[in-house]
């Protein structure tokens, strides 16, 4: 069972060139001289302070508040986007983190009003939710914009409470459903071969979803990147400017790292499951028959035991050029901490090693991850075409290189914390007109697991797909 960690994206200290020099509030509410809307001009200064007023405030050091006058430009249902479409435009998690509703004024809920605060049940208790906080405290500890919510644990509460989560199953209430106003929202943060397949749910039981897959109502991703170019935009209340400046980097010899210096070895795996469906392991054997690949695990010949964490990785790191991240199923969208905290290391410099990755579709991987931050396999024929580039690679230390571009400081970006419940609370209080288009799953199995959500043995994605 899969434990969510309510500060899955832990906000690292990461550097970002941009320093307001000045606020230009707008004369008109609607549209600037540039036909942008927005309720604030930013200009931008390179100057390093230590306040940065420059990002949204789910991001490191971020300040900036959403508002709700900019609520009716934000897609936030997957019926109102391009589920196929890489446009940053239609990135609903961060549009979420960006909306308050129109109707929402946090004064009339206590301590301040009376207006009754939405109330979530976790139905099956706070087992596998880390370090939740009961009651309104985790919406005011994580400075949600929208907190006038309050989380319980009791079950004997269903009948009062305006959502109810069931987390990695479902099972019906003994109470059955008391009020058809009540909200059933479905968590899984596994994969479809390792959960339900929900095929004897009756039709419309379901109201929204919170996975990792991006056409959920709430995505839950393992993590989440966002390219500072991607929050130019004018519907969250705020342009990025002076672009021309934006990520310069000075390639000036010694002042530039060289990621393959001292890396001596090719291609590391810490593996324990040697039996997963997507056929990992005969991958990798078949890939270590063309270029060195050293096993740890039950499943290879070396060891790296869990209880020298941090040394495996410290050698990972200081002697590997590649890390394969695959995953124990190919299915869209399931990328975990085995490609984001293992291969990319987050936002972190204490792990520089170029993931080989196998899991979701490739296009998963460019919506979810830095560019050319990895190296996908179905991108090759086959394993000795991957093995041949990776003898590239490793001869050629600027093309090596050009896969850490976005760790180089200036950042382009930085890993956030998605803030699950904030955005949860925020989609309580949409008013009716932007409510959910679809009111329920009509069947929650085929959205869950139709064909081609997963490929089975050693079948490739189709690139096109």
């Amino acid at each position: 069972m899969k434990k969510y960690n309510n500060n899955n994206n832990n906000n690292a200290n990461v550097d970002n060139p941009y320093v307001p020099i000045r606020f230009v509030e707008l004369i008109s509410p609607e549209f600037d001289e540039l036909g942008n809307i927005g309720h604030y001009q930013l200009e931008w200064s390179l100057k390093s302070l230590q306040t940065n007023h420059t990002k949204p405030w789910f991001m490191s050091n971020g300040s900036i508040r959403p508002s709700p006058k900019f609520a009716s430009r934000l897609a936030i249902w997957p019926e109102e986007v391009d589920s196929k479409s890489l446009d940053s435009n239609n990135d609903r998690i961060v549009n979420q983190l960006m909306y308050v509703p129109e109707t929402y004024d946090g004064d009339n809920f206590p301590p301040k009003g009376k207006l009754p605060l939405k109330k979530i049940l976790l139905y099956f208790g706070k087992r596998g939710w880390g370090d939740i906080m009961l009651g309104r405290n985790q919406f005011l500890n994580d400075r949600c914009p929208v907190d006038a919510c309050t989380i319980t644990d009791k079950a004997n509460m269903i009948k009062d409470v305006d959502a109810v989560i069931f987390k990695d199953r479902f099972m019906w209430p003994k109470e059955g459903r008391q009020r058809m106003d009540q909200l059933w929202i479905l968590f899984l943060l596994e994969g479809p071969m390792y959960t339900q397949l929900f095929n004897s749910m009756a039709p419309n039981v379901i109201n929204w979803t919170a996975t990792y897959r991006h056409d959920s109502d709430i995505v839950t991703p393992y993590e989440k990147y966002v390219s500072y170019d991607s929050l130019s935009s004018s519907s969250f209340g705020f342009i990025f400017r002076d672009k021309k400046h934006s990520y310069s980097i000075i390639h000036n010899g010694s002042n530039v790292k060289n990621y393959a210096m001292g890396k001596t070895r090719k291609v590391a795996w810490f593996v324990s499951n040697c039996n997963a469906r997507n056929k990992r392991i005969e991958y990798a054997r078949e890939l270590s028959k063309y270029i060195e690949v050293d096993i740890f695990g039950s499943c290879g010949l070396l060891k790296c035991p869990r209880s020298k964490n941090q040394e495996c990785f410290a050698s990972l790191n200081r002697d590997y050029k590649f890390y394969l991240a695959f995953e124990n199923s190919n299915c869209r969208d399931y990328i975990t901490e085995k490609f984001f905290v293992n291969g990319l290391g987050r936002n972190s410099d204490d792990l520089n090693v170029l993931p080989i990755v196998m899991g979701g579709h490739p296009n998963d991987y460019r919506r979810s991850a830095p560019p050319n931050s990895y190296i996908h396999v179905d991108d090759f024929r086959s394993p000795a075409h991957l093995a041949s580039y990776l003898k590239h690679l490793d001869k050629n230390d600027y093309a090596y290189n050009q896969y850490f571009e976005w760790k180089r400081r200036p950042r382009k970006g930085e890993f956030i914390n998605t803030y699950f419940w904030c955005r949860l609370c925020a989609l309580l209080h949409a008013p009716l007109r932007r409510s959910k288009p679809s009111v329920s799953y009509k069947s929650m199995a085929q959205w869950w697991a139709p064909k081609n959500v997963c490929t089975y043995g050693l079948q490739r994605w189709h690139l096109n797909g």
